[in-house]
């Protein structure tokens, strides 16, 4: 059996108590650390620098409730982000019911590295941490980082 990262930091973003439990139950369940928010004023908070004054990411990846049009929008955190170099590292994930192919592309072209639909399953969020592996990988060669090491997870060693 596979060895899954157990450092893997997780952020679930997301309104309703009952989706977010259960999405927090299952990354709890796959040994990942996992935080919540219930909006994305708290979870702004929670990415807030370190006053330590570490140059690190408080989070491996996001997983943000998207529920248009009238709820939340993760594009809305996706362009926040964007604007904090240190913060536009963090691959963030779409979650949720709509599974309209304008609201993933409108997602995506925000920034989001994929987009789940609701409900998720075990085996989808137990595997999120290759979400993480292929956006640093992604980030290393864009960046111009060439071979320096990023990875702050076990098991998670990106070099491009």
């Amino acid at each position: 059996m596979p060895v899954f990262p157990s450092r893997l930091r997780v952020l679930v973003v997301d309104s309703k108590s009952a989706s977010r439990l259960n999405v927090v139950a299952l990354l709890t369940d796959a040994e990942y650390q996992v935080h919540s928010a219930r909006t994305t004023k708290e979870a702004l908070r929670l990415l807030r620098p370190s006053a330590s004054g570490v140059a690190e990411p408080p989070f491996d990846i996001i997983l943000k409730e998207h529920e248009p049009p009238a709820g939340s929008s993760a594009c809305r955190l996706l362009r926040r982000m964007a604007r904090i170099e240190l913060l536009a590292t963090i691959p963030v994930v779409p979650i949720s019911t709509c599974g309209e192919h304008e609201e993933v592309i409108k997602c995506l072209a925000a920034g989001a590295v994929d987009y789940l639909i609701k409900p998720l399953r075990h085996n989808e969020l137990r595997h999120i941490w290759t979400r993480v592996w292929w956006w640093r990988r992604v980030w290393i060669a864009v960046s111009g980082l060439g071979n320096k090491h990023v990875c702050t997870c076990v098991g998670l060693c990106a070099y491009a």
